[in-house]
């Protein structure tokens, strides 16, 4: 069994094809007994500044996140290009050094 830390950055969380890839990947994964840690970035109480790469130290919420990336043994993400920019390299660096990486 896996820990996976799904990290979704889609405006449509509901109903977009991205959403399906997700809600396909979460189904499989767990019948297969993997185990879920979901942060749907568009969702959250709290939006992050995706376009502001000039924060230091990074916004709590970020700090969380890696926690949670930290008890993670697989991380996929899906997220649109806007995002992807800002927070892909930061996600990449922090987790491809010890865990395994899947992107789409």
């Amino acid at each position: 069994m896996k820990r996976i830390f799904i990290a979704f950055g889609h405006h449509n969380t509901k109903s977009s094809f991205n959403a399906g890839i997700k809600n396909t990947f979460i189904a499989e994964a767990t019948i297969c007994g993997h185990e879920i840690d979901l942060v749907n970035l568009f969702e959250e109480k709290e939006q992050l500044p995706f376009y502001n790469q000039n924060i230091n130290p990074p916004p709590k919420l970020v700090l969380e996140y890696r926690k949670r990336l930290e008890k993670c043994n697989v991380m996929m993400y899906r997220q649109i290009q806007a995002i992807q920019d800002d927070l892909s390299a930061a996600l990449k660096s922090a987790f491809s050094r010890h865990h395994k990486l899947i992107s789409f």
